[in-house]
């Protein structure tokens, strides 16, 4: 149907791809190349170098088999070094936690028996998350003030000297048609202050914390980072650049402190509610927490649950394909004006 994004079946057996593709490392080889670590040849992403093309829906029938074992293959290999998380006893601070998955990750680490701070602009939805769940910290920051996140910093060190964990969930999403000119630049550029300036400088006013007492820094972007649907081009843009400031950051703190990268899909929770009407797969959000938990627990460092997993490697296998199904998904999002 069209305006349908469909990748395929998760319930695909899980050598699907590989009956299609080739099969293991070995086969997939001659379709993929330079895309495995360690590979000197140039990769060749058209399709048709992957699966005799019968249509679109046995491309993507086919998609979410062999990206679930490209997955499984290189991942569990690039993994293998990383030391598992302890999640028991530590001291988290979740930007935006008053909702959403920001709420869901406080209340997962809370029963983990961790000291949970959660912040957010609304100091009403704050202390409500606090009055449903008791033993929950509150503290009301804007992301994307930069005098409230040096406030944030001065109070997390007189009164959570121990914090060792680090959540940037902060975040919005507009739907936005970027084909006529505004008058409001300052809302047009709002996703950039509180998505990409709000983690960045939220980091560097903790970043002395977290390396004393040897701390992680989970950056939550999303699955349209690394493929992004037309509705939200803002949006998209600033998760790109999170990916990339994540893998830089990594690099910077290598030893000293644990960055990982969360990328949720599609994800059931207020800020998917815009998205009414579209066919759009969404993941239930208990469903994506037990990902993200399993994900940290197991050290890996970039979680990708759900869809989000099915994009990466398809943007990478057959980029022109993958985006060209986002943009028919979402062309009916974008305001008419």
């Amino acid at each position: 149907m069209a305006g349908t994004l469909d990748l395929g079946s998760d319930n695909l057996p899980p050598d699907h791809g590989e009956a299609v593709l080739g099969g293991a490392r070995e086969k997939f080889r001659p379709a993929i190349g330079g895309l495995i670590p360690g590979e000197s040849r140039s990769p060749k992403v058209h399709p048709n170098h992957l699966i005799h093309l019968t249509g679109e829906s046995m491309f993507q029938a086919t998609a979410s088999g062999a990206t679930k074992h490209l997955s499984r293959t290189l991942d569990s290999a690039s993994d293998s070094w990383r030391l598992a998380m302890q999640l028991t006893g530590r001291t988290a601070l979740i930007t935006g936690g008053s909702a959403g998955i920001g709420l869901g990750l406080a209340k997962r680490l809370l029963a983990l028996g961790n000291t949970v701070i959660v912040t957010g602009r609304n100091l009403a939805k704050l202390e409500a998350a606090r009055t449903a769940h008791p033993g929950l910290h509150i503290l009301q920051a804007d992301a994307a003030n930069p005098m409230a996140l040096t406030a944030l910093a001065a109070r997390i060190d007189a009164d959570f000297p121990a914090l060792d964990l680090l959540i940037n969930n902060a975040g919005i999403m507009r739907l936005r048609n970027v084909t006529h000119s505004t008058d409001d630049l300052l809302e047009l550029t709002q996703e950039i202050d509180i998505n990409v300036s709000g983690p960045i400088r939220t980091v560097s006013v903790l970043v002395d914390r977290l390396r004393a007492n040897r701390g992680a820094i989970v950056n939550v972007s999303s699955g349209l980072g690394l493929v992004p649907i037309q509705a939200a081009p803002v949006y998209c843009a600033t998760k790109a650049a999170i990916h990339s400031y994540t893998i830089t950051l990594r690099q910077q703190l290598e030893g000293q402190v644990e960055v990982i990268e969360l990328i949720p899909p599609g994800t059931k929770t207020d800020l998917i509610d815009q998205f009414e009407g579209a066919e759009f797969p969404v993941l239930p959000l208990d469903t994506m927490l037990d990902a993200t938990i399993t994900g940290l627990k197991a050290g890996r460092a970039e979680i990708r649950p759900g869809q989000s997993n099915q994009l990466y490697w398809m943007n990478r296998i057959a980029p022109g394909f993958i985006q060209r199904q986002l943009a028919k998904g979402s062309k009916a999002l974008v305001p008419s004006d």
